[in-house]
């Protein structure tokens, strides 16, 4: 009988045992697939009524509070406080705005420490019933920053109240950058017993240039983690801009090397690809990492008399890179070495004197710069003052078009080629003519940018109209052909406004009936580009 007994109170003491187990584990505690979705108002003052919708809050509750629900109040990685709320239902949680808490921007969750929900975001407001709060007299307030974004080295304004000089910049990860400010203004605040104490409202400070671009949160305060303000947001700025690089010219120009110098608008590295033809071949020199604003980059290992097509690259600390090129020069001439004469013994031979002959002019450091699709800039040097000139050849072999003369007598020779057709390989011969008659001449080839073309072609159409839109490398006008047939077009719509986006409608078309459109654009150099391929169906 007994031993039935205490097997009788086993059976009895073992589901008590797991109900006080399971009273004891959800005590305070709520589930974690409570999930938020908003609160209103999103803003307000102290003891404002706050609405907290979501699903799944009736397990907000503990089990031996089924209509209470902790609400909690962050800013930053503090709780700063945690109200009692009521569970409406299970997707309504009401609470009041806790007092005590200093204006800012706030994320609000339900749970408790270990095992919460997801947050959402709450402004308690700077009203008039928090300024006259003694209790929040201490509160560091930051109202405002002016700017709200800017570069590195931007100078920012912080205005609120009872600020510090000490300025902190966090980002998701934390906080990044702490800097000292200056004072912009201050305000008399009685702390007691008759004392008066100058409060900061204005903070003057820059945004320091070790913050990358992206979005930081602004607070104030002697301490970034125990005395701290509310946070302001700030966005840093990324250099978007490549360097401008103007002044290209290859210098110290020897038969095997030569040196290609620039300048950049802001400091940048350098480096130069070197081809032996217009097409880019990917044969560069070491990057120089050095960010600087003149830049010289020797090159080496070049073969005598010979041409060479140069691109210059600069890269700027935000790591925007600007190429430019080509630009054209040709080696010098490998020199000789003259052989030593050698003497048979005996006496002399009676030698007549005789007066060597005048040598050519010798041309060096040809350059071709400036290329545009219709014009170039050919410079070069000579050892002597000669005259300037250039012809247009048929592969180097006839040289019959002067495209242009100088007959000024010079060493350093600059000529202008005008009237050139877009798109097109030169042949160019230099020739160079002194006072004597004697003359050189070098052989050169490049080629011209391209002319006039169309891009991103766009049609839309309704019932009864047709809408193209498409895009020119440079500013030119618009015309718009429908036609039913390729020869057969009966609709012209024609802008004359010179413009690099292009966007025309031709109306009373006829509905569900196929037709081809004709597109032509003309620049202001009388370039002309035609597209007159695309089909179209009305509706």
């Amino acid at each position: 009988m007994k031993a039935q007994k205490k097997k009788f109170d086993k059976i009895l003491i073992l589901p008590a045992v797991a109900v006080v187990f399971l009273f004891l584990f959800n005590l305070g505690y709520a589930q974690t697939n409570v999930t938020l979705y908003s609160v209103s108002p999103t803003s307000g003052d102290t003891d404002t009524p706050i609405a907290i919708t979501g699903k799944n809050l009736l397990q907000c509750a503990p089990l031996q509070l089924p209509s209470a629900c902790n609400v909690q109040f962050h800013d930053t990685d503090a709780r700063r406080t945690t109200v009692s709320g009521t569970v409406v239902s299970d997707t309504t949680v009401n609470a009041l705005v806790p007092q005590g808490l200093c204006p800012g921007k706030y994320n609000i969750r339900v749970g408790e420490l270990a095992n919460y929900s997801n947050t959402i975001p709450f402004t308690l407001v700077d009203s008039l019933s928090v300024q006259s709060d003694p209790s929040l007299s201490a509160c560091r307030y930051a109202a405002s920053i002016t700017p709200a974004g800017g570069f590195s080295g931007t100078n920012i304004e912080i205005a609120g109240r009872n600020l510090h000089t000490s300025v902190h910049f966090f980002n998701f990860s934390g906080l990044k950058a702490t800097v000292i400010g200056t004072v912009g203004a201050t305000y008399p605040v009685d702390i007691g017993g008759g004392t008066i104490v100058q409060f900061i409202s204005k903070v003057a400070v820059v945004a320091p240039a070790s913050l990358i671009p992206g979005t930081y949160t602004v607070r104030v305060g002697s301490d970034p983690t125990t005395d701290i303000s509310n946070g302001v947001g700030f966005n840093v700025f990324g250099d978007t801009s490549a360097p401008s690089i103007s002044g290209v010219r290859v210098t110290n120009i020897t038969p095997t090397t030569a040196d290609v110098i620039w300048n950049t608008d802001e400091p940048a590295d350098s480096q130069v690809e070197y081809c032996p033809s217009y097409t880019r071949c990917g044969v560069g020199t070491p990057l120089d990492t050095n960010l600087v604003t003149s830049h010289v980059v020797g090159l080496s290992g070049l073969t005598p008399n010979s041409t060479y097509f140069v691109w210059v690259k600069s890269r700027d600390s935000g790591g925007n890179l600007r190429s430019l090129g080509y630009y054209v020069f040709k080696t010098a001439v490998s020199s000789t070495s003259t052989p030593t004469p050698t003497f048979s013994s005996g006496p002399s031979p009676s030698v007549s004197p005789s007066t060597p002959p005048t040598p050519p002019p010798v041309i060096s450091n040809v350059q071709i710069t400036n290329i545009t699709r219709d014009s170039a800039i050919v410079t070069w040097d000579t050892d002597v003052p000669t005259d300037s000139r250039v012809f247009s050849c048929f592969l180097l072999l006839f040289c019959t078009k002067e495209l242009a003369y100088d007959s000024t007598l010079t060493i350093a020779h600059t000529l202008n080629l005008l009237g050139l057709s877009a798109d097109k390989k030169y042949y160019i011969k230099i020739i160079s003519k002194d006072g004597n008659g004697l003359e050189s001449m070098s052989n050169f080839y490049f080629k011209t940018a391209l002319g006039l073309i169309i891009s991103n072609i766009n049609a839309s159409t309704t019932q009864t109209t047709l809408t193209v839109s498409w895009d020119t490398n440079y500013p030119a006008s618009s015309k718009l052909r429908v036609c039913r047939f390729f020869i057969f077009c009966f609709t012209t719509v024609f802008d004359p406004a010179l413009m690099s986006s292009h966007l025309v409608t031709v109306p009373n078309l006829r509905p569900g009936t196929r037709y081809l459109y004709q597109l032509i654009s003309t620049d202001l150099l009388g370039y002309t580009y035609s597209i007159n391929t695309y089909t179209v169906m009305q509706p």
